[in-house]
Formats: C-alpha cells, structure tokens, sequence
C-alpha cells in the first residue's frame, strides 16, 4: 500500500509539473487551500502506512505442496545406522546390533588365524608319527597345545598359516591330568601374533569359535562355530567345556576363542559316545601352568597313549581304580625328577649365555663387530630359551648398536623396538 501511495503522489508531482500556469491561474482564485489540503492528506496517510508496515512481523507464506516445478520443504536430517544389505540411502534406519565390543566370525577368524599353527609329532628318523593344532601364547615362542598331541614324540614341529616351519626346543610346561602343554618355539626375528587367555570359565550358551587342522594338515585353518553347551565336572574338582562347534582328530589344541577373540578353551578330543559332542579343556588350567626351561619332548612321560579321558566319572572296580592312581603318581614323581635336571640344566645354560656375553664384549671392544653380533646372537637364543628377559633385552640392545654402526639403521631400529617393548614389561 506504501508504494501506491508513494506512485500516486509522484504522478501528482507530475501533474503540477505539466500543468503549471493553469494551476497557477487557478490558485490565484482560491485554489491555494484546496491543494495544500490534498498534499497534507496524501503526506499523513503515506506516513502513518510506513510506521505500521515497519512495526508488523512479516507475514508467511504457507508451503506449496509437492508437485511439479514446487520443490519439497526440506525435512530434519534423520540419523540411520547402515548394514550389510541395505540397499541403499533410502533403506529404513535399524537399531544397533546389541553385544558392544563383540567381533563377528569373520573378523575373529582374521583376528585369531594368525596365532594358530599345525603341530607335528615326529619319530627319531623324522617322519610324522601324527599332527594336532597349537597357538601361540607369548611373542617368544611359547605355543600351547594338548599333551596328547606330542606325547611319544621324538622331536616336534610346527608350521604357521603363512607356511613357515619352526622347530620345537623342548616342553615349557606340561600338565599330564588336564591334557595341556606349553612348547617352547625357536623363532625367528620376526615378531608374532599371540592370543589373549581369559582366566574364568564361560558361561553356558556364550557363542564360540574354534579354529583348527582336522583329520589332515592340508585342512589347516579349519573354521567352526557353536555354543558352550555345558560345562562337564570331572573326577579331582576340575570342569570340561562341552562345546557344540564340530572338532575332529587333529583338532586338539584348537583355541576356543569367545567372540572377543579371547582364548576362553583348548580343545581336546570328542565324546566316545558322541562324536558330535566336543570337549574342551578350560584356558583358566593354561593360565596357571609355571613355565620352566624347556626339556626334550622325548622326555615327557607317555600317560595318554592315544585314549581320551572319559567325560564323566564310570564306575570302576577299586583296583583298577588304584593302578590308575599308581600310574599317576610314578608320572608325578617322574616330572618332579626332570625338573630337577631342567634346573640344573638352566644354571649350566645361563654359565654359557653370560661367557659369551663377556667374549663378544671383548670382541666389540676392538670393532670386530661379526663376530661380536654372532656372539650376542648365540646368548639370546640361550636367553629366550630359558626365559631370562633381562638377558634378551641386553643382547637386542648390543644387537642394534652393533646394526646401527655397520650402517643398518632400519634393521636396528628393529632390535631397539623389542628391547624397549620388553623393558616395559619388567
């Protein structure tokens, strides 16, 4: 309405313009009042107009609806969560999955294959005797499997899922009644992949995985899923995990992970009755192993030769029953003998480690460095082997200054790492 009040009194301006003389005659016969009056008029009302419109909220106009050449009014961003088989933005938004921190099967078997290795059980001409599934529990080699695996053997041999083959330097640790042993590894420089234990049972219907070698080496990195079905006591106090997921001969020493990727079991063998029901031994007996210097795997007495413990408690005539507890305590006694000989062995072992410390010091002292790194290289494998930390961490530090002299500063950097990793963990 201002803006037609404002055209009309141009175009009255116009007027005045136009018709000057005429209206002059006319003013001079009394007009004068007449047309002030107009212009007063017109001024007041275009004025009292521009005071209401600036003091009034715009007024809005209603949305058009959709339709063509007339855009939708835009709506408030929705917050969707995307899953395998949308199929695309305009899928309807889901719920996040429950189970916070859970992997699926897929990443657990990235996650864990790595970790786990096929076991040979090799006679004195090295030929394989049998094969079982290990893992590797510490980065320096320690690999846990079951103790029927590698009894009888006469040297042992494990094999990774990239293919590369590495010897056994003896037993770590061993439990003859719940069926686990801990291998000590001879490894090369390159680091592993190692699996976390848990140390309390899972509960009955927790979803698991194993991952394992049945029947034959070839089906190495088997993967199966199930359920913890129950959990079994057993003669002693001590408890099995029964498990739905399929194992097979060659399966033992599978890890049975949850599906954090956490070593909840070790497989061990399937019921004589029941092949389709699988029994674990439970990672919270691993745990609590105390790993020594390892001894020859000849050594370790054969207490299994093949059989399987039963499940459940049978019924037993009472003598058999004693002969069973005879056989176990002469495998007892016979154990508390070889680790007197592992001790003795270890303090002969760390004799020689520390002589060639002192020999390579020597040599490194008049910049004869290959044969001081050799040196060093010789005790750190000593060291390793009987878990001496203090001493490894000194020869991968001399290791890496020896490298990063010759010029080899990424190959000692290297040595450095690992050094100061296990500096860290004292």
């Amino acid at each position: 309405m201002l803006n037609v009040l404002i055209g009309l009194i141009l175009v009255l301006l116009f007027f005045v313009v136009l018709f000057f003389q005429r209206l002059r005659e006319a003013l001079h016969t009394g007009g004068m009042a007449v047309l002030l009056a107009i212009l007063l008029g017109l001024s007041g009302t275009a004025a009292w107009l521009g005071f209401t419109d600036s003091g009034r909220p715009a007024k809005r106009t209603a949305p058009l609806p959709a339709g063509k050449g007339a855009p939708p009014a835009p709506e408030a961003p929705v917050q969707t969560i995307v899953v395998p088989g949308d199929s695309g933005p305009w899928a309807p938004a889901r719920e996040a999955p429950a189970g916070e921190g859970t992997l699926s099967v897929q990443e657990i078997y990235e996650r864990v294959s790595p970790s786990v290795v096929v076991v040979y059980n090799l006679n004195e001409a090295g030929q394989v005797r049998g094969h079982g599934t290990g893992f590797f529990i510490d980065p320096w080699g320690m690999v846990a499997t079951n103790y029927h695996v590698v009894e009888g053997a006469s040297s042992l041999r494990i094999k990774t899922k990239s293919g590369a083959t590495m010897d056994i330097r003896g037993i770590a640790a061993s439990d003859a009644e719940n069926d686990v042993v801990i291998l000590s590894a001879i490894l090369p420089v390159d680091s592993i992949q190692t699996l976390r234990m848990t140390t309390s049972l899972p509960k009955v219907g927790d979803k698991i995985v194993v991952i394992g070698t049945p029947y034959h080496p070839q089906l190495a990195q088997t993967i199966t899923d199930g359920l913890v079905s129950a959990i079994r006591p057993v003669p002693g106090g001590r408890r099995l995990i029964q498990i739905s997921a399929p194992i097979s001969p060659g399966s033992s020493g599978s890890p049975v992970v949850n599906l954090k990727g956490d070593v909840v079991g070790i497989a061990t063998r399937v019921h004589r009755q029941a092949s389709h029901i699988g029994i674990a031994v439970p990672g919270e007996i691993l745990s609590g192993l105390t790993l020594s210097s390892p001894f020859p795997v000849a050594k370790l007495p054969v207490v299994y030769a093949g059989q399987a413990l039963p499940v459940e408690p049978a019924p037993q005539p009472g003598d058999a029953q004693r002969r069973l507890e005879q056989e176990r305590q002469r495998a007892l006694e016979q154990q508390a003998r070889i680790q007197e000989e592992h001790r003795k062995w270890r303090a002969q072992q760390i004799g020689e480690a520390t002589d060639l410390l002192d020999k390579a010091r020597h040599n490194l002292s008049f910049d004869r460095y290959d044969l001081a790194f050799s040196q060093f290289e010789k005790a750190l494998q000593i060291f390793r082997g009987i878990g001496e930390t203090q001493g490894v961490i000194v020869c991968l530090e001399q290791m890496g200054g020896i490298l990063h002299k010759k010029g080899r500063g990424d190959l000692a950097q290297e040595y450095l790492r690992q050094a100061a990793a296990l500096r860290g963990r004292l």
